[in-house]
């Protein structure tokens, strides 16, 4: 009983350990995107955005992937562009066609990180509230040293 009992605390334990640690990576790179807004250099694509492949409506329990960088294979993308004072937008990009477009949106939303979120909201109201589930490195040379794959949940 004694033997269960330490097994099950110990899977708790490591458990809250690795989701404490996702948590710790994902603040640590919103916090990189955040300090290359004032910069005018990014090596390899890796800018003030996260990519991912477009969808029209993220309803709640859909899994988004979004990445640290425009160099991937996918066609028609969803943009979060990270902005100074916590602003954000959502614009949309096809890479497939010569030459690669992004769309300019004049809507600006406000985010915040909360722990394993990503919040984004209109005043108020909340617009996407994303749950980092998994990070992966997307280490390749052509995407640079620091990318990821950064998995979410829809709240």
């Amino acid at each position: 009983m004694m033997k269960n009992s330490a097994s099950f605390i110990l899977l708790v334990s490591s458990v809250c350990f690795a989701q404490t640690n996702v948590e710790r990576h994902f603040n640590k790179i919103l916090l990189d995107i955040e300090k290359r807004i004032e910069s005018k250099y990014s090596e390899y694509g890796i800018k003030n955005q996260l990519w991912s492949q477009n969808f029209n409506v993220a309803k709640k329990g859909d899994v988004i992937t979004f990445y640290t960088t425009s160099n991937n294979s996918l066609c028609h993308l969803k943009v979060l562009s990270f902005f100074k004072n916590k602003r954000i937008s959502i614009n949309e990009a096809d890479n497939c066609n010569e030459p690669p477009t992004i769309s300019i949106t004049k809507i600006f939303y406000n985010y915040k990180i909360y722990k394993n979120h990503l919040k984004i909201f209109d005043q108020d109201n909340s617009v996407l509230d994303l749950k980092i589930i998994n990070i992966e490195n997307y280490q390749q040379e052509k995407f640079g040293e620091n990318s990821f794959k950064l998995t979410f949940s829809v709240e």
